[in-house]
Parts: structure tokens; C-alpha cells; sequence
């Protein structure tokens, strides 16, 4: 056995042997042969003189590199020892696994004496996966997670050892980014692509098609930028996770022509039977419906005057006082306050572009806005104007 001697007291010989060869395996002597074989020899009770030790060689080629023979001779026996390769659990890791997706990893042992045993020392194994006596580990997960084992392997001998592994087991990796929301072109646009499963580190690249012009897509999935061209595209995006799963997914965008403030606004409108041209006026109030949008007031009903008309008096003069309410939403619209003195010729004195806030443009003028609502968007406007009532023989504001 392993380790203990193996003694062979009687060996047949020839006197005239110039080598003798012996054959071993596991489980010791298997044979000899010799180069010559003319008279027999009793190797044992005569002793070994007639068999110089330089001619004694050990051939283990039934049995390679699982262990190491010794020899030893005296004068009555020949002793042969078999020292086996240390046993070693030589499997350090175990692959990853997808759940519903066929595993299987074979465990490897070195050294030791063949067969092997193999079992799960402690852990518990993913559920769907199983390890055989031969040290098969295969299945189907059902559930994502990390597994620490320990994996014991035990030899013919009897000899065992254990080594800790883990098997991480994933969902598949899957792309559920579809289709991306619209946007608008000219306007600025941010975006994410989303996946699940794999192992965290998601990397995106487009693997073929292109994005619409101006805009980018980084490494985390985020798509930025400002699209310069309306029209629908589509494209196929790949995303690779941290343990080289990599999927594939198209993915759609459209890219709208941008819509003016006031289709916007008048798409809000139900204007049934009644005229949505902007010069129209279904309430017959005065107000174009162009009009009612900058104004922030409904086409649809009928309201008071557009414009509020006071005097206030500093300093023992009168000024002229002008209220009115503009639509901050109205971002297409220039507002503007302006005089003349003859109805031809007019001077602004205040202004409003881009839905921003009044300014003035007359240094002796002064003007304040206020929110005429809660929503902010609707402003009402208070214009001061500059010049005294009377000192000019005509000054019309519009």
C-alpha cells in the first residue's frame, strides 16, 4: 500500500542477467525482464551478488507521475517503497452561471491515488445545480446570487482535502431600452439607456447605425446633446458587463420639428366651430387670438380691455400710467411700449423678449412686473412714462 514497503523475497533471475528491469505499477511489483536469460537465479536466500546494483533499474511507466519508487537491496531481499504525489485540489475557481441557462464545471484533483470522491464539505449549492461522486458540478440555476462552497475530494486511499470556491450566478444580461423618448431638434436632449442582469459596469458602445446628428452617447448609457435634424432613425446598441457579457438590443428615436409657442398654445384650445387664425377673433372682444396668447387671456371668452389707462402724480406733475398683463409663456412674442408724437414716427420705451421680464429702454421710464397668477406665467405689467403730462403739445403710447 502507499507508503509501506512492498518486499519480494524470491525473484526469479538468470545468472547471466546484465540487466534486470523491474515493472511497477500502484500496487507494486508487476513484473520483470531481463536483457539475457540462459541459467535461472534465485534472487533472496542466495543473496544479490551475482546481480551488480549498477544493473538494477525501475520502469513506472504503467503508473507516470502520480508518485515516486524506491529501491533498496541486501544480501536476502529486495525492497521496494511507493511514496504517492500529495493529494491537492487543484480546481481555484469555478466559472460564472446565468439562471435558466445550463452549468457545468468539472473538479480536478492531482496527486493522491485514483479514484476520487468528491462531495460539498459546507455551503449550500445554487438551487438547480448539483455535484456528482466524480466531481461534476452541473444544472440549471434558478436564482441569481454568491455561493461561497467548500468542495472536499477524497482519494482511494482514503486521504481528503478541502478547498473553498465560489460560483456567482447572474440573471442574463438584457437590454429593456426600446424605444427612447422623442426630442426635439434644436432643443437639448438627455437620455439614458437602461439594461438589467449581468454584473454591475454596464459599458455601451453602438454597435451599428448612428445616433442622430448632434448628440453622443457616453460609455454609461447617457445620450446627450441637441439634435440638428427632425426625422425617425434607429440604431443597435451593445452593452458589455464587467465579466464580458455582452448583448445586443435596436433601439428607436424620433426627433420632432420644434413647435412654435403659439401652435402649442392654440393646440390646447377647443376651438370646435370657431376660427383659430391668429388674426381671427371668436369672442368678439377686441383681441385677435394672437393677441389673447401674448395676453394670456382665452380666445373663447369674452373679457374686459386689454389695456388699463391711469394718471399718478409726483412732485406736482402727472404721468401717465399704462397696466397690462403679458403670457411668459408667449417666448415667440416681442412686447414692446412705445411713443410718438405725430402717429408716425414711434420710440420704444420698454421691452420684453423671449418671455423675459420687462426692461426699459428709456431711462425715464420705469416699469415693474408681478406673477398675476400662481403659475407664474401670467405677468402683470405697470409702465410708468417718463415725460409729464402737458409738457409736450402731443405724446401718444401704444
Amino acid at each position: 500500500s502507499p507508503g509501506n514497503a512492498f518486499t519480494a523475497s524470491r525473484i526469479i533471475g538468470t545468472n547471466t542477467a546484465t540487466n534486470l528491469t523491474l515493472l511497477l505499477d500502484a500496487n507494486g511489483l508487476t513484473g520483470f525482464s531481463e536483457t539475457t536469460a540462459t541459467i535461472p537465479l534465485l534472487i533472496g536466500t542466495n543473496g544479490l551478488s551475482n546481480l551488480p546494483a549498477s544493473s538494477l533499474t525501475v520502469s513506472t511507466t504503467n503508473f507516470p507521475g502520480l508518485g515516486t519508487w524506491s529501491v533498496s537491496t541486501n544480501t536476502t531481499n529486495l525492497s521496494l517503497v511507493y511514496q504517492p504525489v500529495p493529494l491537492n485540489l487543484a480546481t481555484t475557481n469555478l466559472p460564472s452561471g446565468l439562471t435558466g441557462n445550463s452549468y457545468r464545471a468539472a473538479l480536478a484533483a492531482t496527486g493522491g491515488v485514483a479514484p476520487f470522491l468528491w462531495s460539498l464539505a459546507s455551503g449550500t449549492l445554487p438551487d438547480g445545480l448539483s455535484i456528482s461522486d466524480e466531481g461534476i458540478l452541473d444544472g440549471s440555476p434558478t436564482a441569481p446570487g454568491q455561493f461561497m462552497l467548500s468542495i472536499r475530494v477524497t482519494d482511494s486511499a482514503g486521504i481528503s482535502t478541502n478547498r473553498s470556491l465560489q460560483i456567482n450566478i447572474t440573471d442574463p444580461l438584457q437590454i429593456t431600452t426600446a424605444t427612447l423618448a422623442d426630442g426635439t431638434r434644436g432643443s437639448s436632449y438627455t437620455t439614458s439607456l437602461e439594461a438589467t442582469g449581468g454584473t454591475g459596469g454596464y459599458l455601451w458602445t453602438i454597435l451599428s447605425g448612428s445616433l442622430p446628428d448632434g448628440l453622443n452617447l457616453a460609455t454609461n448609457g447617457v445620450i446627450t446633446g441637441s439634435p440638428t435634424a427632425a426625422g425617425p432613425t434607429s440604431f443597435v446598441v451593445q452593452v458589455n458587463d464587467s465579466s464580458l457579457q455582452s448583448t445586443t438590443q435596436l433601439v428607436s428615436l424620433e426627433v420632432l420639428p420644434p413647435v412654435d409657442p403659439y401652435s402649442a398654445w392654440s393646440s390646447g384650445v377647443a376651438w370646435d366651430k370657431y376660427n383659430s387664425d391668429p388674426s381671427a377673433d371668436p369672442d368678439l372682444d377686441g383681441r385677435s387670438n394672437l393677441m389673447e396668447y401674448t395676453s394670456g387671456s382665452s380666445p373663447l371668452l369674452s373679457e374686459g380691455p386689454l389695456l388699463e389707462t391711469s394718471f399718478t402724480n409726483t412732485g406736482g406733475q402727472s404721468f401717465l400710467i399704462l397696466k397690462f398683463r403679458r403670457s411668459a409663456s408667449a417666448t415667440d412674442a416681442t412686447f414692446e411700449v412705445v411713443t410718438s408724437s405725430n402717429l408716425t414716427t414711434w420710440a420704444p420705451l420698454a421691452r420684453s423678449t423671449g418671455g423675459n421680464s420687462f426692461t426699459n429702454v428709456d431711462s425715464q421710464t420705469s416699469v415693474m412686473e408681478v406673477d398675476a397668477d400662481e403659475t407664474g406665467v401670467l405677468k402683470e405689467v405697470t409702465l410708468k412714462d417718463g415725460t409729464p403730462v402737458g409738457t409736450q403739445p402731443r405724446r401718444f403710447l401704444r
